[in-house]
């Protein structure tokens, strides 16, 4: 048996040994338990039925199916079919090619055999039991692919019965069912756009529509305008339905590309945009509410070999140089600028130091990847002030050649090296040349708040120097802000019934406004006042009276009137108790009183800060902070040293045992700068100054923003030497030179 098997294998006939137990079926060899078996037989199926039409028989020969034992389903027809051969290719001929074979054994004898010998089947399908492990998954694995080939199958059958009305709470089965998401299958997309007999078109340009979603991050100066480029591949696809083909496998030449005006895309609503091109001259226009915005050309590149200029010299020379900015760093730049580009729109990841070569990730995206190509010019400009392009000589687009780059690019990101050519104004790319792209400065937007200008310099600590009283509550609050660092700063302006004061008096406003100008610094400005005692005081100031304010609700900064003068105590009191450990307290005290000194070492209280107004003295308190050894305390974020800058050369060498050094360590400030005349201070920043008008013997207009006229200003100009020119009697010019000398 083993030398047949062997030799029907030689000649690549398929071959199994079948596990029979020494049974001969399908053979003569058992033609002697016919009787027995045709017996047994009819105990089992004791009555005969029809047949169905599509029950082809492989015992009984073709010629024979039309006979009464070849068409019902008895004992005497599985008698035959035991001992007779089978006749599996004779009535596989009969098998329509569409048709759904359900193979039902307990091996997989007929799964190879259909595979290998009857492969104009449609579908085949098992239901053996191929598992051993887990027969139920096995069948109802094919149940699933018998429903997935439109078999409608009534599933209901392998479940118990089910009587309704069913009880409470039997829960329900949808819940249960869930779509299968952990994986993405990526399938084709093929759009079919209609032809266009003319050559006019309507598009509608909306955020929320997925089309053009990834617009939303080309913003420029804060505004969502519609790219250059997006127009370009607008007409681009316009000209592919023209066509009647896909524009993405069309190469054109665009030339004489004129860009009027940006289109600013609203986050909600849509903007529509009319695309015109004219048959025959290639001429088109694009229109958005009733003005044209961008005119040119549009042809076929018929020979992109005569159309494109690049050759390999220019690349041979240009690979030279080494790209070492990154993405990160150019669009750095670029935000410094005024660009906030996001997403597909931040797609140069690297770029020479000379800004004439880099690298564009290609996105899939036509108009990302020109308008990426156009940041290159805008980027290789060494200006701060905003480019927007404005028009085009020519731009050819080789489709053919992007693709084979792509194929050719094996890993999952694909970089294009972009190069531009400033010796013939030429920027290319894989598939895309732009020549003399011409690129126009914008006026930018005008924030809306004025910057802080502010001076860096340094401020003694107690001159008792004259100043304004914004300079004096500037220096209180920051320095409250370098010794207890906070995000929300919580201040308190006690006046009390026996102060005379009116609102116009309150510094609350002006503090407020101090805090707006520090960013990171939430304020929370709050006055302590009997009711009815003030009126109209400003908006985001909060009036409490002195009863309403809870024992725990502490503050950092205080401010209250007299609180040094003799025999007025309880306004001091009420602010330590208000104030949390280590607080400052600013004290308005009346010019040339005589102060109670006796209270700071009542109270535990150290003078930080001594300045004066033209009327008044202000003196800045500070609780009395134990200091550690080490000279550090914890603070919230970290720890703070107590730090002493000596910028006096005839100072003494540090020492605490020195009182010039500890008195001024006991006020527990973190900066200490010591300079000549034993003066204590520190580096402050301070508003400058406003700049006033002044004479000048030479003077221009001009704006000093450009494109708002709200801007126009005088401005001093430069005096130079002016020369006089004369004509002699010979008719010579001589030229007489005036040095001015004015004082």
């Amino acid at each position: 048996m083993k030398t047949f098997i062997e030799k029907l294998r030689t000649t690549k006939i398929a071959v199994k040994i079948l596990s029979g137990k020494g049974i001969p079926y399908h053979s003569r060899y058992i033609a002697t338990v016919k009787v027995n078996l045709l017996a047994n037989l009819k105990k089992v199926i004791p009555e005969r039925k029809p047949r169905s039409r599509k029950w082809l028989s492989t015992s009984v020969l073709c010629n024979q199916w039309s006979t009464s034992s070849a068409q019902f389903s008895s004992a005497e027809y599985f008698t035959n079919n035991i001992l007779r051969p089978v006749l599996f290719e004779e009535t596989s001929l009969f098998v329509p090619n569409s048709a759904i074979c359900i193979d039902i054994a307990p091996y997989r004898q007929l799964q190879e055999l259909i595979g290998q010998s009857w492969q104009t089947m449609g579908t085949n399908i098992s239901l053996n039991l191929c598992d051993p492990k887990d027969n139920l998954k096995s069948i109802l694995q094919g149940l699933g692919k018998l429903y997935n080939v439109g078999l409608q199958l009534d599933l209901a059958k392998l479940y118990p019965s089910v009587k309704y009305p069913v009880s409470r709470g039997t829960p329900m089965i949808s819940p249960l069912v869930r779509w299968e998401h952990s994986y993405d299958w990526y399938i084709a997309n093929f759009k079919l756009h209609e032809k266009l007999i003319f050559g006019k078109r309507m598009v509608a340009i909306a955020i929320v529509d997925e089309d053009f979603r990834y617009i939303e991050g080309h913003v420029i100066d804060g505004r969502n305008l519609f790219p250059a480029a997006g127009y370009l591949c607008l007409i681009w696809e316009t000209f592919g339905m023209m066509m009647g083909q896909l524009y993405t496998e069309i190469s054109i030449v665009m030339e004489n590309v004129k860009f009027n005006r940006a289109t600013i895309v609203p986050k909600v609503g849509k903007v529509e945009m009319m695309v015109m091109i004219q048959k025959g001259s290639g001429k088109f226009e694009v229109v958005e509410g009733g003005a044209t915005i961008v005119t040119g050309k549009i042809r076929i590149a018929m020979n992109l070999s005569k159309e494109m200029i690049l050759n390999h010299s220019y690349k041979r020379n240009f690979d030279k140089e080494t790209e070492e900015l990154e993405g990160k760093d150019i669009y750095k730049e670029f935000k410094l600028r005024g660009y906030q580009y996001k997403g597909l729109f931040r797609s140069i990841r690297s770029a020479s130091v000379s800004r004439e070569k880099g690298h564009i990730e290609w996105k899939g995206n036509w108009v990302a990847y020109i308008d990426n190509i156009f940041q290159m010019k805008i980027f290789n400009l060494d200006t701060r002030d905003l480019f927007v392009p404005t028009g085009i000589q020519k731009l050819v687009i080789d489709t053919n050649a992007h693709q084979q780059y792509l194929q050719n690019v094996s890993s999952t990101k694909k970089y294009i090296p972009v190069q531009f050519f400033k010796n013939v104004d030429m920027i290319a790319a894989v598939g895309v040349e732009i020549h003399k792209l011409r690129i126009s400065e914008i006026a930018k937007k005008r924030p809306i708040s004025d910057p802080v200008i502010e001076e860096y310099k340094f401020t003694a600590y107690r001159d008792k120097k004259e100043t304004s009283l914004r300079e004096i509550l500037t220096l209180s609050v920051h320095i409250t802000l370098e010794n207890i660092p906070m995000i929300k700063m919580k201040t308190i302006e006690l006046v009390t019934d026996e102060d005379n004061i009116s609102t116009e008096k309150l510094v609350s406003p002006m503090i407020l406004d101090i805090l707006k100008n520090s960013p990171l610094v939430e304020a929370d400005v709050n006055i302590l006042v009997s009711r009815n005692k003030l009126k109209d005081i400003p908006k985001h100031i909060t009036v409490l009276e002195p009863n309403m304010v809870k024992t725990g609700d502490t503050t950092p900064f205080a401010i209250g009137y007299g609180l040094l003068k003799n025999g007025e105590k309880d306004s001091l009191k009420k602010l330590l108790r208000f104030t949390k450990n280590a607080a400052f307290l600013l004290s308005r005290e009346k010019k040339n009183t005589q102060l109670d000194l006796s209270i700071l070492q009542k109270f535990q209280l150290r003078i930080v800060l001594e300045k004066c107004t033209f009327e008044e003295s202000w003196i800045l308190l500070k609780k009395i902070n134990k200091i550690p050894e080490q000279t550090m305390i914890k603070e919230p974020g970290g720890n703070i040293f107590r730090a002493v800058l000596i910028q006096d050369l005839q100072a003494p060498k540090f020492s605490l045992k020195l009182p010039l050094f500890s008195k001024q360590l006991e006020t527990d400030l973190v900066t200490n700068v010591l300079r000549p005349g034993n003066i204590w201070g520190s580096y402050r920043h301070q508003l400058l100054p406003s700049r006033e008008p002044k004479l000048t013997y030479h003077a221009i207009i001009n704006q000093v923003t450009r494109g708002d006229l709200s801007t126009i200003r005088w401005i001093e100009g430069v005096l130079v030497d002016v020369g006089l020119w004369e004509l002699t009697a010979t008719g010579e010019l001589i030229m007489q030179t005036i040095i001015k000398s004015r004082t």
